[in-house]
């Protein structure tokens, strides 16, 4: 049978936007058995066209998902890569630093040793004109040229209260100390 277009387009209401229709009005329309016929038809072309678009979108949401989880998963391995790296690099500067300073360290130590090795070398005191006074471990009155009264004690140390210069011109002493005493 032929059926009118509006006998479609009701049809198709129906299936599609069915809150909205009045239901006296669809009981008589569906009182008509061609017009149920119509609608079954309709139902059954629907629902076909409903299966495919739900296994396309299943499809294209699968693809989806799976690239989502892909970038994810990549993110999360790069983060961890450059954890790591990192890590291993601040250990790599923290081991060169400390392999760095104990060679230093064991430079000092032998420089140390070699000079304490050195025998007869001690403190001394280089007075302005250039003399030099080694410092022992006992208490002696350093006199100078144009410096006198300078006390050496091994307890105190240079002391200077007593020490005179000669003339108004400031001078200028330096104490050697060799490394390691």
């Amino acid at each position: 049978m032929r059926y009118t277009d509006e006998d479609i387009e009701f049809a198709n209401l129906i299936l599609t936007d069915r809150e909205n229709l009045d239901d006296a009005k669809v009981e008589a329309w569906m009182k008509d058995p061609e017009h149920v016929m119509l609608l079954k038809e309709f139902a059954t072309v629907y629902q076909k066209r409903m299966n495919i678009d739900f296994n396309r979108d299943k499809k294209e949401e699968f693809a989806r998902l799976e690239n989502t989880i892909q970038e994810r998963k990549s993110r999360r391995m790069t983060l961890r890569w450059s954890v790591a790296a990192s890590v291993i690099l601040l250990i790599g500067l923290f081991v060169g630093r400390m392999v760095n300073e104990w060679r230093d360290l064991d430079e000092m130590r032998m420089l140390a040793e070699t000079e304490r090795i050195v025998p007869g070398v001690k403190a001394e005191l280089i007075l302005s004109t250039g003399e030099r006074v080694v410092l022992n471990q006992q208490r002696v009155s350093i006199e100078g040229v144009n410096e006198t009264g300078i006390q050496n004690d091994s307890v105190t140390g240079l002391n200077y209260t007593m020490a005179k210069v000669q003339g108004e011109e400031l001078v200028y002493n330096t104490m050697r100390i060799p490394g390691g005493h």
